[in-house]
């Protein structure tokens, strides 16, 4: 009699363990490392001075230039399981070290007249930024998610201009703007549990804080100067790391 009720025993826990395993609804926190890389686009502007029109620009922008960088997240969410599908909300934060170095513009616009100049030099950083998404997925094998994501973002950014030519400001003058700006979040990603715990992520977002204006203020030959420019900002993260299931 023994022989046959303690393995049945043993059968019926090993079961009820396995259920547990793949039981996807509840909170969870995730912890990961990955890479940024993006795009600062320079778009045009003005460069506004108290001094006789002559002097009063306007900026055609450039060609932009890109940044990339490591990354450190922190994802807490909750999860539904709906049959073989899920949905959740999630929040994370992101802490990166990416930046952006290139050329403000390419010249300025002069009483109609073209002059170009690079002595403007700029440089972006983005050093963290927080989301808030909706998640929707379908399990495969009862312990592999695909998902998607979608939702808002909020981003910490620095702006700075260098005058390296004495044209906008003094030599060697670097003027900065900070900003909170809101933006939006896409992204996609798989998750494989280890056990009813435990499992193992890889998780790809694209962020896009739109057109954002950037103002500059310092003096040009003792008169006051102020640059202003808007530029768009748009970055992608890859990241995989590990969750844990409260």
């Amino acid at each position: 009699m023994k022989k046959i009720v303690f393995p049945l025993l043993l059968a019926l826990s090993t079961s009820a363990f396995a259920e547990g395993q793949i039981n996807w609804t509840g909170f969870y926190g995730s912890v990961m490392v990955g890479r940024d890389w993006g795009h600062v686009g320079e778009g045009s502007g003005a460069d506004n001075q108290l001094l006789p029109p002559a002097y009063n620009f306007s900026l055609p922008g450039s060609s932009g230039s890109s940044f990339n960088g490591v990354s450190g997240t922190l994802k807490l969410g909750y999860n539904k399981q709906i049959e073989t599908n899920l949905i959740g909300i999630e929040l994370g934060g992101t802490w990166q070290k990416a930046r952006s170095q290139g050329i403000a513009t390419d010249g300025y616009y002069s009483l109609g007249s073209y002059v170009p100049e690079k002595g403007l030099h700029s440089n972006t950083n983005i050093n963290t930024y927080e989301t808030v998404v909706a998640r929707l997925g379908h399990i495969f094998n009862d312990t592999t998610l695909l998902y998607v994501s979608a939702g808002g973002a909020v981003g910490q950014i620095k702006r700075s201009v260098t005058d390296t030519s004495g044209q906008w400001f003094s030599i060697g003058n670097t003027i900065s703007d900070n900003k909170t700006e809101l933006g939006y979040v896409l992204g996609i990603g798989a998750e494989h549990k280890l056990n009813d715990r435990l499992s193992l992520r890889a998780n790809y977002e694209y962020v896009d804080f739109g057109k954002i204006n950037f103002s500059y203020t310092g003096l040009y030959n003792a008169y006051p100067a102020t640059i202003t420019q808007s530029n768009s900002i748009h970055l992608s993260n890859i990241s995989a790391g590990i969750s844990y299931a409260f």
